[in-house]
């Protein structure tokens, strides 16, 4: 059957209350070979490699690249053992074309001083995917001028809970910085104001208000449902609510996306709504701060 189950996920807390999510198998493999084909321009001649561990959905991503009909890679151990270059000397000796990683590494390099393009060859690499939290941008300075110029850096959004994105690259679009380059295809998504009104370029929720094929199947054990509506459909009659505060971002030619971190992490202080992303965009400019963690804390009622 179409829905059949096909992986066992549970979301690491990120998303709510962790949940133990059913995915099923053609929902998953439509939207991925999707994701890797079209917006990542995955080829049968690539070579593919995401830095992941299995416990993290970017595996069952990456595995889901043999639809492609591309080499994959995978790497088991510390990425920054000797130092921070031993990922970049793997794309140079396995020849890889697609190189996914997360927003924190690719800011761990930069901070570690490293400069790529003059350590290494890098000929082979056409796209760098990084996900995990919102790539900053001076993290897509940084990759633009001490990683490769010709670079497709592909900010991509989605999920445990979805398996997949919502929000990723395209290799026919513009890179702005800070942006993710665009919607998924076929993915009715946009972004509603706490009364469920869209909005064309505010802040607000991000929703999907059409069905998507890889929405889950079920939680495990929740056989009425109740846990599953409750996480995503409770707050918008019929319409997907995922969580992140974010901003459309419209162009002549298509509309890109920014997001501000998790909606239930939204601070607000004085009626000023502030994405935990912006705080971290703005304290992660200061070479004095090696790593930083935003609380929320409730002073004298505010």
């Amino acid at each position: 059957p179409f829905d059949h189950p096909l992986f066992i996920l549970y979301s690491s807390g990120t998303t709510g209350q962790p949940k133990c999510i059913v995915h099923g198998a053609g929902g998953t493999l439509l939207q991925q070979t999707k994701e890797l084909h079209l917006h990542g321009d995955v080829r049968d001649t690539d070579t593919l490699f995401y830095f992941t561990t299995c416990g993290w959905m970017m595996w069952n991503w990456l595995i889901c690249g043999l639809h492609t009909g591309a080499t994959l890679v995978l790497y088991d151990g510390n990425p920054a053992y000797p130092d921070t270059g031993r990922l970049f000397d793997l794309i140079d000796a396995e020849g890889i074309t697609h190189f996914g990683t997360s927003a924190k590494f690719v800011q761990a390099v930069e901070k570690s001083g490293l400069r790529p393009k003059d350590s290494h060859d890098l000929g082979t690499l056409r796209t760098l995917f990084s996900t995990g939290s919102p790539l900053l941008h001076k993290s897509y300075d940084y990759l633009y001028q001490q990683v490769k110029p010709s670079l497709l850096v592909s900010s991509i959004s989605g999920g445990t809970d979805i398996i997949s994105c919502f929000a990723l690259g395209s290799p026919m679009l513009p890179v702005y910085r800070g942006e993710l380059q665009c919607l998924g295809l076929g993915m009715d998504v946009a972004v509603f104001d706490d009364n469920g009104q869209p909005l064309a370029d505010s802040k607000g929720e991000l929703v999907c208000r059409s069905p998507f094929p890889s929405c889950p199947v079920s939680f495990w054990n929740d056989p009425d449902g109740q846990r599953f509506h409750a996480a995503y459909f409770a707050r918008f009659p019929g319409v997907w609510a995922h969580g992140d505060y974010a901003q459309l971002v419209p162009h002549d030619s298509h509309q890109g996306l920014i997001i501000h971190g998790r909606s239930d992490a939204v601070l607000n202080p004085g009626g000023v709504r502030i994405g935990t992303a912006e705080i971290y965009r703005q304290v992660e400019t200061l070479p004095e701060i090696r790593e930083a963690i935003v609380v929320g804390q409730q002073f004298d009622g505010d």
